[in-house]
C-alpha cells in the first residue's frame, strides 16, 4: 500500500515539474510553432488551414516561395475532395509564411505560395533555411477520369480525378 502512495506522489510531482517547465518556456517567449496572430484553423502547416493569405502587414512584403515538393491527396469522400500538399522554403530567420492564392482555369489549377519578409532593407536576419507546409483545399469539382495540371510557383504536378 505504501508503494502505491509513493508512486502516486511521484506522478503528481513529475506532472507539476513538467507543467512548470511548460509555463516557464511560454513566459520566456519560446515559440510553440504556431503564429499567435493567426486563428488555430489558419495556422500554416496545420490541418484545417482554410484561410489563404493573412491580412497584409505594411511592414512586410510578399514574394514567391521556393517550392520543395508538391503532391495531390484525395480524400475518401463523396464527391472526392482534393488537397494540394506543398512543402516550401523559408530562406532566413525573418521570413514567415505569406499565404497562398488558388485560381482554376479549365484543366489547370494555378497556386501561388508566398513568403512574407520585412520590408525594411536594413534588417539583419539569421541565415537559417527552414521549411513549412500548407495543405491547400482544391475543392471537389473535378470530372472523374480527367487529368488535371497543378502549377505551383515554378513547379508542375498533375493528378487524375476519381
Amino acid at each position: 500500500m505504501k508503494s502505491w502512495i509513493a508512486i502516486g506522489v511521484l506522478v503528481v510531482l513529475l506532472g507539476s515539474v513538467a507543467f512548470g517547465v511548460l509555463m516557464a518556456s511560454n513566459a520566456l517567449g519560446e515559440k510553440s510553432g504556431l503564429d499567435p496572430d493567426l486563428p488555430i484553423g489558419s495556422q500554416p502547416g496545420q490541418p484545417g488551414n482554410l484561410q489563404p493569405s493573412p491580412s497584409p502587414d505594411p511592414n512586410m512584403v510578399k514574394q514567391k516561395a521556393q517550392i520543395e515538393s508538391t503532391s495531390v491527396a484525395i480524400a475518401e469522400s463523396y464527391p472526392p475532395q482534393y488537397f494540394l500538399q506543398v512543402k516550401y522554403g523559408l530562406p532566413d530567420g525573418c521570413s514567415r509564411p505569406g499565404g497562398y492564392d488558388v485560381n482554376r482555369s479549365g484543366g489547370t489549377v494555378s497556386v501561388t505560395v508566398y513568403v512574407a519578409r520585412p520590408a525594411a532593407k536594413d534588417i539583419v536576419c539569421t541565415m537559417i533555411y527552414r521549411t513549412d507546409s500548407y495543405n491547400i483545399p482544391l475543392g471537389s469539382d473535378f470530372e472523374s477520369g480527367k487529368n488535371y495540371n497543378v502549377a505551383v510557383n515554378s513547379q508542375m504536378t498533375s493528378f487524375k480525378a476519381q
